[in-house]
């Protein structure tokens, strides 16, 4: 299932710290979160942020954008960002905060859809035609691509259906966003 999936790649220890960037109301946080130190939710819609709080009083949430993400550096030892990074409009700068926030020895773990199966493709139609949200959803090719130009080495595609997974770890110097994302597959 996704959840163990899920918690296999987070790998979390107790005491950790976890962000989980575009959140939501932080359905998937809770579920990821036992244990943990501290689980914060970030989320830029204010009534998604007020509907967690309401339903999960036992997480953080903070409202705010992952392209300004309003925490120190080294602030978190595990980053995830289920079914997100596809709403965020400038996923290089996104991609550059999140290497930011987490620590050297952290983990970023990403769930998203592929736009070339067929829920992808609905899922797609469904933000784009029917919602006009603008979203981009990237085959995980592209997104390797994307996050090893922002600060990632080490990223992995695992399948996971519908759409796939990705496990991603901090280089030692974060590199500036790049608006193209075009670094070579490894």
């Amino acid at each position: 299932g996704v959840i163990p999936c899920l918690r296999g790649w987070l790998d979390s220890q107790p005491g950790m710290h976890l962000i989980d960037v575009g959140g939501g109301t932080g359905v998937m946080t809770a579920l990821l979160a036992d244990g943990l130190r501290g689980a914060v939710v970030l989320e830029p819609e204010r009534s998604r942020l007020a509907y967690g709080q309401v339903q999960r009083r036992d997480l953080r949430f903070v409202e705010g954008s992952a392209e300004a993400i309003p925490f120190p550096d080294a602030s978190f030892d595990r980053a995830l960002a289920h079914m997100s990074l596809h709403h965020i409009p400038d996923l290089p700068a996104a991609l550059h905060e999140v290497r930011r926030v987490l620590k050297l020895s952290g983990r970023l773990v990403v769930r998203e859809f592929d736009p070339r199966e067929p829920r992808g493709k609905w899922v797609a139609f469904w933000e784009n035609d029917m919602r006009h949200l603008g979203c981009t959803f990237y085959a995980p090719s592209e997104l390797k691509r994307k996050v090893e130009a922002n600060g990632f080495h080490e990223a992995i595609i695992h399948a996971l259906r519908p759409g796939y997974g990705r496990v991603a770890r901090p280089r030692e110097a974060a590199v500036p966003a790049e608006a193209d994302g075009s670094g070579a597959e490894r």
